[in-house]
């Protein structure tokens, strides 16, 4: 949370806060490896933009 933070200039609680409203949006907690599927597949084109850039 911590070094996550820091890199979004947040406060860690911003994190948690924002974390806790997607699982409310998919209606799955995010340790759910359905939810991590759905979620990888959902934003693949730029998962694999940003792999290409770096």
């Amino acid at each position: 949370m911590k070094r996550t933070a820091e890199r979004l200039f947040v406060h860690p609680n911003t994190i948690r806060y924002r974390l806790r409203k997607v699982e409310q949006i998919i209606g799955e907690p995010l340790t759910s490896p359905r939810a991590v599927a759905n979620l990888y597949l959902a934003f693949q084109d730029e998962v694999l933009a940003h792999r290409a850039q770096g």
